[in-house]
């Protein structure tokens, strides 16, 4: 994975991902703007809730993790039998010395054409 796709928004961390299958690992970037990319990850608390779309189904995550790590602690994004974990990883400070890690389970997938109007649109 490249500079330039973390910059430009996240990209997953391990050939033939599938949402909602093994452990679905993506990364991006942590900017000055707390709104972009992964920086919103510093607000986020364990019990919410993360959502994701390939515009097929609507995947429901919920957070159990959240921890600064050492960046060779790659261990994160390695698959556990009988789960289906989301992992977002940024930087977990301005110097890039540890890693933000959000971990969650999978509670819900929901067929995206099912939803309302409103929810779609948060997607596209």
């Amino acid at each position: 994975m490249d500079n330039s796709a973390l910059l430009s928004g996240a990209g997953t961390m391990k050939p033939e991902q599938r949402l909602g299958e093994g452990n679905y690992a993506l990364a991006s970037h942590s900017v000055q703007n707390k709104t972009l990319l992964f920086s919103p990850l510093e607000f986020i608390s364990v019990q919410q809730k993360i959502y994701l779309t390939d515009l097929k189904n609507i995947y429901t995550y919920k957070v159990n993790f959240k921890e600064k790590v050492d960046p060779t602690r790659v261990e994160f994004i390695d698959n556990i039998p009988q789960k289906k974990l989301l992992t977002l990883i940024t930087c977990g400070d301005d110097e890039a010395k540890t890693r933000l890690i959000v971990q969650g389970e999978l509670t819900d997938i929901t067929n995206f054409n099912s939803t309302d109007k409103q929810t779609r649109s948060l997607f596209m």
